[in-house]
C-alpha cells in the first residue's frame, strides 16, 4: 500500500487512502507487452478504490502532463483490456472483479 499512495502523490499529487481492492486483472490476452529492444512482459494490474484525503494537483514528476478525477465509466481507453462496465458494478456492490484467462469474475 506504500507504494500505491506514493505513486499517487508523485504521480499525480494527490492524498489518498486505500479503501478497497476494485478488481485485479492479467493473462495473456492484452496484458503482454514487447519493447522496443525485444524484452516481453506480462504485466498485473490491481485497481484500488482509494478516499483522497488532500491535493495540490502538482506532480513531482515530469512524466505526467496532465491530470484530473474521472469516474471508472467515463474512461474511455484504458491501456489494457479491463471491463470497465464490470468494474462499475462490482465497486457499486463492494464486490472484487478479477479476470482470470479473459473471463470477468466478482469475488
Amino acid at each position: 500500500m506504500d507504494a500505491l499512495v506514493r505513486e499517487a502523490r508523485e504521480e499525480a499529487g494527490v492524498e489518498i487512502e486505500p479503501v478497497s481492492v476494485l478488481g485485479v486483472f492479467g493473462g495473456p490476452d492484452g496484458f503482454r507487452r514487447t519493447y522496443l529492444n525485444g524484452d516481453e512482459i506480462e504485466c498485473l494490474e490491481i485497481l484500488f478504490k482509494c478516499r483522497v484525503v488532500g491535493t495540490t494537483v502538482n506532480p513531482e514528476d515530469s512524466e505526467v502532463s496532465e491530470c484530473g478525477f474521472q469516474m471508472p465509466h467515463q474512461i474511455q481507453h484504458w491501456a489494457y483490456p479491463i471491463p470497465v462496465a464490470s468494474l462499475c458494478d462490482a465497486a457499486d456492490d463492494n464486490r472484487t472483479l478479477a479476470t482470470i484467462d479473459g473471463r470477468a469474475l466478482l469475488l
